[in-house]
This record gives C-alpha cells, structure tokens and sequence, in this order.
C-alpha cells in the first residue's frame, strides 16, 4: 500500500485525489479574540472562538486521472458543480489525519501550453459545520414544550451512503487494498474505503479485528 501522504477530495460518492501534492498546505485558523478596557484592571482580552478554518493549494488534474480516479477537465467541472450548487465536500489528508467538511469560496484554472489536457487550479476552502433550525413544537393549550433541531448528516450531505458492513473478521495481514481488490473488484479503489471510515486515520495500521464501511458498488455478498 502506498505509505506517502495522499490529499483527495470526497463528495457526490466519489473520491478525487491529487496526483502531485501541493508544495505547502497552509490550514489557517484566525482568532476572534477583542481588547477592552475595565476600570480599575486595565486593558484585558475577551477571548472569543476561533473563526472558521480555510486552507488554500495549488495543483492539477492530469487528463487520465490518479488511483483509478477521473482527471483533467472532468474533475475539475466535478469541482466547478459542487462550488455553484452551494454543497461541500470532504477534504482528506492521509498520514497527518485531517479530515474536514469543507465549502468551495475561491475555484481558478489554467491550461499550460503543450498540456492542453492537464487542468492546473487553484482552490480556496473554508470550513463548513453543521447547524439546524430548532422547530418549536406546542402542546394543546399552545405552551412551548420542546425544540427539535433538525440538521442533515455529514455522509448524507457529501453522498458517501455506505450500504453495507464487513463484519467477518479482517486478518492481520490484510489492508485495504486486498479489501478493495476482494469486495470492490479493484485494489486500486481503497481510499474509497478510506473515506468511509475516517477512524483508519492513513488506513495504513492493522484492521485485526476492524468493521469496514463499504461504498455502495459493492461486487461480492458479505
């Protein structure tokens, strides 16, 4: 299995990684902190929450796509889609365990003379959390009795709807690509696995004794 550190992005039920990873992946986290001034103490600081993370990178999709993925003009209109219909998407990052619901604020693109299929882009991302409406519900005589916060799950919101769960017992020597490879058809489709089951961290520990999520497309009977 490939031990490098891996970046991809998770949405819609695919997966698309990065074929040349980013020279620097700046994760930048402003604070919210105020000064002010209290009679009798002097100036102190209001410490606040932090605002949402964002994280910029630069990279390109190469025309024929990395680990069994799309690639080229394809994956960046898969991009371009998720930006204009307002949804997020998951960015993953192997080996440093990151794993962030994230919005697309900033999406640009080039093409390089001589690579007129290798799409080059810029992505500008901020941190997406969750949050619902709470319902106020009444009673009879129209008293307030309870509020109900309805919000949507993360895996619904990105489409990853696993279907299925391998509970027989995993070997020690097994890892996700042999997973892949036996239940997917394709060794090359375990970072699918992996984005279903963020516990993994890097996905490369053992899985004695682990229970898998497995995308929808599963080929064998579980």
């Amino acid at each position: 299995m490939v031990s490098e550190v891996l970046i991809y992005f998770v949405a819609d039920g695919n997966f698309v990684p990065l074929s040349v990873n980013p020279e620097m992946l700046p994760i930048e986290r402003e604070g919210r902190n105020e000064t002010t001034d209290i009679v009798g103490i002097g100036e102190v600081n209001l410490l606040r929450l932090p605002k949402l993370r964002t994280c910029t990178l630069e990279s390109y999709f190469p025309a024929m796509g990395a680990l069994g993925s799309f690639g080229g003009t394809k994956a960046y209109n898969w991009l371009k889609r998720l930006q204009e219909t307002k949804k997020p998407l998951k960015l993953v990052v192997t080996r440093l365990n990151i794993s962030m619901l994230m919005t697309i604020e900033s999406l640009k693109r080039e093409t390089r003379g001589g690579e007129h299929d290798d799409i080059y882009f810029s992505i500008e991302l901020k941190e997406y959390k969750q949050y619902g409406i709470a319902k106020l519900q009444r009673d009879a005589q129209g008293n307030i009795v309870d509020g109900v916060s309805k919000r949507t799950d993360v895996d619904t919101l990105i489409g990853n709807n696993p279907v299925a769960s391998l509970t027989q017992p995993l070997k020690s020597d097994d890892t996700l690509w042999t997973v892949a490879s036996k239940y997917l058809g394709d060794g090359s489709r375990w970072l699918e696995i992996l984005a279903l089951n963020p516990a993994l961290g890097d996905g490369l520990g053992t899985l004695l004794g682990v229970t898998l999520n497995l995308p929808k497309n599963v080929e064998k009977t579980l």
